[in-house]
C-alpha cells in the first residue's frame, strides 16, 4: 500500500492512497506471466480533499499481450449523484495473418436529474479502419 500527499499549489491538495493487488508483506510481486496470462490487476484510490470527491481506478492486463482494460470510478461526497464511470479496453486478436485491434471506450455519468452513456468501439485491421462506432443516450431519473 502506498500513500502520498501532493499539493497543487495555494489551493490544490489531493491525498492519494494506492492499493496494489501486486504486493504480499509491502514486497512488490513479479508481475510477469507466461504468455496468454494476464497479470493481476492494480487498483488505485484517490481522494481529493478540495473536490470532495473519491476515485477508485482499475487497470488490468497487458497490451502486449493481447488485452487491456482500465476504469476509473469517481463519486462526489458532497452529493452523491453525481457519479461518473469512464472505462476504455484494448484487444489485439490472435490471427496468423492480419493485425486485428479493438478498442472501446465509455462514459457514464449521472446528477441529480439525469444518466448519460457515451460509447465509442473502434475496429482497425491491418491499421485501417474496419468498423467505428460512437453513440450516447440521456435518460432522466426515476424513468426505470
Amino acid at each position: 500500500m502506498s500513500n502520498s500527499n501532493k499539493n497543487g499549489g495555494q489551493y490544490g491538495v489531493q491525498v492519494t492512497a494506492g492499493i496494489r493487488v501486486a504486493m504480499r508483506d509491502g514486497v512488490e510481486l513479479n508481475v510477469r506471466t507466461p504468455e496468454g496470462k494476464l497479470p493481476p490487476p492494480v487498483y488505485v484510490l484517490h481522494y481529493d480533499l478540495v473536490a470532495d470527491t473519491v476515485t477508485c481506478e482499475l487497470a488490468a492486463g497487458n497490451a502486449e499481450q493481447q488485452g487491456y482494460n482500465s476504469s476509473r470510478y469517481t463519486v462526489s461526497n458532497r452529493n452523491p449523484a453525481e457519479v461518473s464511470i469512464e472505462s476504455s479496453f484494448f484487444y489485439r486478436a490472435s490471427h496468423p495473418a492480419l493485425d486485428i485491434r479493438v478498442e472501446a471506450r465509455c462514459l457514464t455519468k449521472s446528477d441529480a436529474t439525469s444518466y448519460t452513456h457515451s460509447s465509442t468501439v473502434d475496429i482497425k485491421v491491418d491499421g485501417q479502419r474496419y468498423f467505428y462506432k460512437d453513440w450516447t443516450t440521456t435518460v432522466p431519473r426515476g424513468g426505470s
